[in-house]
């Protein structure tokens, strides 16, 4: 393992990048160096993930929420259930997708008044509105956010489109009452909603 400076790794797109100071702020791994038009390099890579969090996700209790899918006028709409914040690391796979779903879907995170106790959205019958939040991701170094964990961008719509399906049939399944909305991937999106309270729950696979 090497220390390195990351502060400017969100520039990067190929080839040698020049752009490094002494100021480290990150380890990798070296796995090898060269040389090219003199200039000596080394390749880097980061630790293995296969072992690790590929998929985060953030969930709050709600008696109501809104979107707004496309920044200007088209919002989408659930009742009673939860808003559910989602992100994919590198490594994600649709297994990952599918354990996801399953886990917010059984997982005991919302109060139920009628019977004084903490059950599942499926037993509420409630809503679900997803919400794609990449910035799950984030740690700081310094006073900077990084996001090199996050999966990449083609891959990460790929895959949240199908843990989308993925919810929707076990929702339709199990809850003929409920529904799944889902946000655009990519996009920045207005959000309000009402709460009976911070009921929030970070779940990871």
């Amino acid at each position: 393992p090497v220390s390195v400076d990351s502060s400017n790794w969100e520039f990067y797109s190929g080839g040698i990048f020049y752009d490094c100071t002494k100021q480290v702020d990150h380890t990798v791994l070296l796995v090898g160096y060269g040389t090219q038009n003199e200039q000596k390099y080394t390749i880097t890579m980061e630790e293995d993930t296969s072992s690790k969090i590929t998929v985060r996700c953030v969930l709050q209790q709600i008696n109501s929420a809104s979107l707004l899918v496309d920044n200007q006028d088209e919002w989408i709409h659930v009742g009673r259930g939860i808003v559910l914040y989602l992100c994919f690391l590198k490594g994600a796979t649709e297994d990952s997708a599918r354990k996801c779903a399953n886990g917010v879907l059984t997982a005991s995170i919302c109060f139920s008044e009628e019977w004084k106790k903490n059950t599942t959205v499926l037993e509420i019958r409630g809503d679900v509105l997803i919400v794609p939040q990449a910035s799950l991701v984030g740690k700081i170094k310094g006073k900077r956010m990084q996001y090199h964990s996050l999966l990449d961008k083609d891959e990460g719509a790929a895959l949240y489109q199908k843990f989308v399906s993925i919810l929707q049939e076990e929702m339709k399944q199990n809850n003929d009452k409920g529904s799944v909305k889902a946000g655009v991937y990519g996009n920045r999106q207005g959000l309000k909603f009402d709460s009976p309270g911070p009921f929030t729950h970070v779940l990871e696979f």
